[in-house]
């Protein structure tokens, strides 16, 4: 499996100063990887943390800085929206 849904891949180049509503799946526990994104000034909705997967707006460039990091086991497009609607 890719870590980064075509979908969403294609639409970060077509899109790449745009925020991009995700679904971030973990592969472990999410708290690090929240804790990461609160960091850097993410909004996070944690409403599904137990099912390790993360809700969040976020720009081309920080999708690519999650792609590195190991707790990230998938990266897609939410198609239903935004963390910010």
């Amino acid at each position: 499996m890719q870590k980064l849904d075509p979908k969403l891949k294609d639409r970060m180049e077509s899109l790449t100063r745009n925020s991009h509503p995700v679904l971030i799946t973990c592969n472990d526990d999410c708290d690090l990887l929240m804790d990461h994104l609160n960091k850097n000034g993410v909004m996070v909705d944690d409403n599904m943390a137990e099912i390790q997967l993360l809700v969040a707006d976020l720009t081309s460039r920080q999708i690519e800085d999650l792609l590195h990091h190991d707790t990230v086991a998938q990266i897609a497009l939410d198609d239903d929206g935004s963390v910010f609607q």
